[in-house]
């Protein structure tokens, strides 16, 4: 994928919007005495991954991002097994089909996990099972 003026010109606002989290987050580092961190910090740190992951989705077309994903998903599983397929539907859409063990330490060192934007969602994680649901209120 071509990056170009326009497209630096459609990222600006969240590159502006990763830096004013990251400034955020330094500010807590001067004033962590005074501020509740344990809330502050993980929502901050969310709203500065959905801005890069808003980057990635403007700097990787198609092609771009399975080859990232798979380079990827190759260091993080480097000394494990693993099997991964791309598999489009009828309608065009793309889906990543993987199976392996991802050991914890290679995912932090190498993935940016957004959580979603379902903020309202509950995870539970259970031993091996897990589980999603929405909460209503």
């Amino acid at each position: 994928m071509e990056i170009t003026k326009e497209t630096m010109m459609e990222a600006l606002p969240f590159i502006q919007e990763a830096r004013r989290h990251l400034d955020t987050l330094e500010f807590f580092v001067a004033n962590k005495d005074r501020l509740s961190l344990d809330v502050r910090v993980p929502a901050y740190y969310s709203k500065l991954v959905y801005s890069i992951s808003e980057l990635q989705k403007l700097f990787f077309d198609h092609t771009g991002i399975e080859e990232l994903f798979a380079r990827t998903l190759a260091e993080v599983s480097k000394d494990r097994v693993y099997q991964f397929d791309i598999t489009k539907d009828h309608d065009g859409n793309i889906y990543f089909d993987v199976h392996g063990l991802l050991p914890l330490d290679k995912v932090q060192a190498y993935m940016l996990l957004t959580g979603g934007e379902d903020e309202a969602a509950t995870i539970t994680v259970s031993g091996p099972d897990f589980t999603r649901s929405k909460q209503t209120t």
